[in-house]
């Protein structure tokens, strides 16, 4: 089908649901100007966005990828039913887009496999010319393996990646400390600084991606929780850790103000996120 008459389908999809092109760019999770393009025909969605694009405006897979003149020319002896055709051709893109994904994966990993050992690989040998030990290349050699780690969900599961990365990222975080603990001698200050910083910093951080990815609030309002969740939440809740590993009380007028930027900027991108989802409702 050519750009003109996809265009034209699913602007009159949209329009016959009462929808905005704003409201259907957050479903699929594309901006609303790329909506335009494609209803003005100058542009076309990524294969892997039929099926998404599909569901939002009631229309089948089949009807978005072929012309008329090709399903008339089908007959009746011939033509598949409605329901295995669109089960067909979803399927067909869904596959094509996981074929993609892994391809991509099998060339980019070994990539940052490779660029990732070798950094590591160069340290322990400096270290080990210049000391004849292994010594301060511990740091960036367990550095990398974090990352390492963290970037296997991402690349190789098909579901939830983000999340199961900060999962990961958690669970590994927690040896690697000690490492670095035991290797700076500077007392105990993983169990009641580094480690309670880092899991409510990744925490925090899965919570806004979970809303942001996973889940169909407005992007405004969704927004505003994030920069409340971090800047006035977080913020606060790690003053408080400092300040007890410190053992003094210091006003520290720095974290106020900005928790209060923060809280003023989620305000507003809140009132705006209602005042745009009434309009689209």
């Amino acid at each position: 089908m050519n750009n003109q008459k996809f265009g034209a389908i699913i602007a009159k999809a949209r329009k016959d649901k009462d929808m905005t092109q704003k409201a259907l760019a957050e479903i699929l999770r594309v901006t609303d100007k790329a909506v335009s393009k494609w209803e003005r025909g100058k542009g076309y969605p990524e294969i892997t966005l039929i099926p998404a694009l599909s569901k939002a405006l009631d229309i089948p897979a089949k009807d978005l990828l072929c012309d008329d003149a090709e399903n008339n020319d089908e007959t009746e002896d011939t033509a598949a039913p409605d329901d295995f055709s669109e089960k067909l051709v979803t399927g067909v893109i869904e596959y094509s887009g996981k074929i993609t994904r892994q391809k991509l994966s099998r060339i980019v990993f070994p990539i940052l496999a490779a660029a990732l050992a070798l950094p590591a690989f160069i340290c322990l040998l400096v270290n080990y010319c210049i000391d004849q030990a292994f010594t301060w290349s511990i740091y960036p050699l367990a550095s990398l393996l974090l990352c390492f780690i963290v970037l296997i969900p991402i690349f190789f599961l098909k579901k939830h990646r983000t999340l199961a990365a900060h999962g990961v990222l958690l669970i590994a975080l927690i040896p690697y400390l000690f490492i670095i603990e035991s290797m700076v001698k500077a007392g105990s200050w993983v169990i009641p600084l580094a480690l309670p910083v880092a899991v409510l910093t990744i925490v925090v951080s899965a919570i806004i991606v979970w809303v942001v990815l996973y889940t169909r609030i407005n992007r405004l309002i969704a927004m505003a929780f994030s920069y409340f969740l971090s800047g006035v939440c977080a913020n606060i809740a790690i003053n408080e850790i400092v300040m007890n590993f410190v053992g003094k009380r210091i006003s520290n007028i720095s974290v106020t103000i900005t928790a209060l930027c923060f809280a003023a900027v989620s305000v507003v991108l809140l009132v705006i996120g209602c005042v745009q989802h009434r309009k689209q409702g």
